[in-house]
C-alpha cells in the first residue's frame, strides 16, 4: 500500500498533482486479477483532474489498468476559449465515451472494461450500455448518480449569486450543468429513454453508492437502480450514520471509495475494513 493510499483509508485525503497520476498509462497490461481496465467517467462541470486524482491513484495502487478522457465539452458562454466539460448532450457524450472504452480495449486486449461513473458520468455510462455497449462492460459503479432524475434541491444553496437573480433550481441546472444538466432533470426524456423495457442490463453487475446528505441528486434516493438480481443499493451510511459526505465529497470520502472499491472486486470488501467518519 502507497502512501498516498495510507493517508486516505485513514481519512487523509492526498491529492495527486495535475496529468491524473494513476491513469492512462498504455504500456500497463491488466493482471490475472485485476483482468479488466478500470474506466472512470466525471460528471456534469466537471474534469477527469477535478474528478478522480485521488481515485486514479487509489486504483492503480490496488493494480489496476486505470483510464479516463474529459468528454462532453462546449465553449463557456461567458469565454467561449473556456471548455466545460460534462455539460453536453448526455447522448453525444455517450458516443465519445464509446470511442473511448474502444480505444481502452483494443490497446490493453480486454474484452471487457468496468466503469465507475459519478454523477451525470453515470448516467453517460448508462447511456452507453444502452445503446449497444453492454457486451463490453462487466460492471458499472454509480457514485451519486441521479438515476431517476434530480429536483436539485441544493443547487440556490450551491449557487447563492445565481439564485439572488429569482432563478429557479431547474434554471440554475441548466445554465451551470448545460444540456446535461436539463437531461438530468426529473421526468426527461433522456431518462425515460434509458427506463425503457428496465434500468439495468442483464450480464452486467450494477452497484449505485448514495449518500444521504445528497444536495444535487436529490431527493437523495434518486441516486439507486430498480431492485434485480445484478442490482446493489447501498447508502454510504450503512453501518456508519455519523458518515456525512456531501455530493461533491463522495469521490475523496474514504467510506466512499471503500464502497467502490468493494464494487469493483466482492473479495476487497471482505478483507478490508470499512473506514467510519464522524
Amino acid at each position: 500500500m502507497t502512501a498516498t493510499v495510507a493517508l486516505l483509508l485513514t481519512g487523509r485525503v492526498a491529492v495527486a498533482e495535475p496529468g491524473l497520476a494513476g491513469a492512462n498509462d498504455w504500456t500497463c497490461t491488466p493482471s490475472a486479477s485485476h483482468p479488466r481496465p478500470v474506466v472512470l467517467v466525471h460528471g456534469s462541470g466537471s474534469d477527469i483532474h477535478r474528478a478522480f486524482p485521488v481515485l486514479a491513484v487509489l486504483l492503480r495502487a490496488e493494480g489496476y489498468c486505470v483510464f479516463a478522457r474529459n468528454i462532453g465539452g462546449v465553449p463557456a458562454w461567458y469565454d467561449p476559449s473556456k471548455i466545460v466539460w460534462g455539460t453536453a448532450d448526455i447522448r453525444r457524450s455517450g458516443e465519445e465515451f464509446r470511442s473511448f472504452v474502444d480505444e481502452v480495449r483494443a490497446r490493453t486486449g480486454a474484452t471487457q472494461v468496468d466503469v465507475v461513473g459519478h454523477s451525470s458520468g453515470g448516467t453517460v455510462a448508462r447511456q452507453y450500455l444502452k445503446n449497444g455497449g453492454a457486451g463490453a462492460v462487466a460492471s458499472l459503479v454509480l457514485v451519486s448518480s441521479a438515476n431517476n432524475g434530480t429536483t436539485f434541491a441544493g443547487l440556490r444553496g450551491l449557487y447563492p449569486d445565481l439564485a439572488s437573480l429569482g432563478m429557479r433550481e431547474d434554471q440554475i441546472a441548466g445554465q451551470v450543468f448545460g444540456a446535461a444538466g436539463t437531461q438530468m432533470q426529473v421526468g426527461s426524456t433522456l431518462l425515460a429513454d434509458l427506463d425503457a423495457g428496465g434500468q439495468t442490463i442483464a450480464g452486467v453487475r450494477y452497484t449505485a453508492i448514495a449518500t444521504r446528505d445528497d444536495e444535487v441528486a436529490t431527493p437523495p434516493e434518486t441516486a439507486f437502480l430498480a431492485a434485480a438480481d445484478n442490482v446493489r443499493n447501498v447508502w454510504v451510511q450503512d453501518g456508519c450514520p455519523t458518515n456525512r459526505v456531501a455530493h461533491g465529497s463522495m469521490l475523496i470520502d474514504p467510506r466512499a471509495l471503500h464502497l467502490v472499491l468493494a464494487a469493483l472486486d466482492p473479495d476487497y470488501g471482505r478483507t478490508h475494513t470499512p473506514p467510519c467518519a464522524s
